[in-house]
């Protein structure tokens, strides 16, 4: 059982007991207690990344299989709008250049230690492989995050997706690559919720990454991205948040809800 969970079991305890007991320097020790036990748990919460509720569903779902996808996005900005790419295994919506992280063959002992298993919603194959999207019991959910934030034993940085999503299969010139670099801005994290889509509780996580360069290789950018309409938009934040529609228009794009997380 975790630290939190023991302190939470003591602060009830001893908060049920102060009902019954009415002897002054008992409800004083006991008052002290609960005190001294909700100190280090509020200093969790002010300093955890994380939202509450992961800590509640750890208990909540102790049991039961959580699904996270941890991955990473590339925000590209040129003058006030955001390139989106064609999804390849959504194809009918147009979302940020990134995917989910890779983790590396020197996690697998952990993982089996945790009884870690890959998620199996989106077929695995040779893109998909290795894939940090995956299902862990409640009671391992800590422990994966507490890894997982330590960047051992997996990718990290937006060098991969940039180069697989505009270079490889975008065809864009390796040229754009010159000067580029990667600059993390946040992490965008949501709270625990049950997905009628995935059928599971899931926890979404996904680092934002600022794709920076020159002022003449964003242009270059621009321009080696806006010939082909049918795979890249550009588009301001205002469309991002409204996903596609453009107010007294026909809608003519699909704009995925992750691209909300890049504003």
């Amino acid at each position: 059982m975790s630290r939190i969970s023991i302190y939470l079991l003591l602060i009830l305890a001893s908060a049920v007991a102060l009902f019954f007991v009415h002897d002054p320097v008992v409800v004083g020790l006991l008052t002290g207690v609960s005190t001294g036990l909700l100190i280090p748990i509020i200093d969790l919460w002010a300093t955890h990344p994380y939202p509450w509720n992961v800590y509640i569903h750890t208990v909540r779902l102790r049991n039961s299989d959580v699904r996270i996808s941890a991955s990473y996005l590339i925000r590209i900005e040129v003058d006030g709008r955001y390139l989106l790419i064609r999804g390849s295994r959504y194809p009918d919506q147009f979302q940020p250049v990134g995917g989910v992280y890779k983790f590396n063959p020197s996690a697998i002992e952990k993982f089996r230690s945790w009884n870690l298993q890959s998620d199996n919603f989106i077929p695995i194959d040779k893109v998909s492989e290795d894939d940090l999207r995956v299902r862990v019991k409640g009671r391992y959910l800590l422990s994966f995050l507490k890894w997982f934030d330590s960047g051992r034993n997996r990718e990290q940085g937006a060098f991969r997706e940039f180069y697989e999503e505009l270079i490889v299969s975008g065809g864009l010139p390796l040229s754009i690559l010159t000067d580029l670099r990667f600059d993390f801005r946040r992490r965008h994290i949501n709270e625990i919720r049950y997905s009628d889509y995935a059928q599971s509780y899931e926890l979404l996580i996904a680092d934002i990454f600022d794709a920076v360069c020159s002022d003449s290789r964003g242009d270059q950018l621009r321009s080696a991205t806006s010939y082909d309409t049918s795979k890249y938009v550009w588009v301001d934040g205002d469309r991002i948040r409204r996903l596609g529609a453009v107010p007294g228009q026909a809608p003519t794009i699909s704009i995925a809800r992750t691209a909300t997380w890049l504003l």
